[in-house]
């Protein structure tokens, strides 16, 4: 079956912003399936640690916002870099990897963020 990039995109794009400024586990239960990688050190690789880390950002940095600045989409994997900015003295870029299965769920994740001036 053909990955269907454009809904791939549309699916990465919510995760990520839902997962940000909302409820991760929300959208763990819709868009991924048993299996979900995570390769980020400080986000662990479990579905458990991933909650954990949105919900601690969201606990110590409230008024935190991301843009995201662009994605490409290509077969199962989507790439996107975003902007976020935690408060007055803590700006990072990201770049952010979906990969989805068959049926159009995330199966794995990765990421690396930097900070920016």
């Amino acid at each position: 079956m053909a990955q269907d990039q454009d809904l791939n995109k549309l699916i990465a794009h919510y995760f990520y912003l839902y997962s940000f400024n909302g409820d991760p586990s929300f959208v763990l239960s819709i868009f991924t399936g048993d299996t979900f990688e995570i390769d980020n050190p400080l986000l662990g690789n479990s579905k458990a640690s991933f909650i954990s880390y949105f919900e601690d950002l969201d606990d110590q940095y409230e008024d935190r916002t991301i843009v995201i600045e662009r994605s490409i989409a290509s077969k199962d994997l989507v790439t996107m870099q975003t902007t976020q900015t935690w408060s007055a003295d803590k700006k990072y870029a990201s770049m952010n990897f979906f990969k989805f299965n068959e049926s159009g769920e995330i199966i794995a994740y990765w990421d690396k963020i930097s900070s920016i001036k």
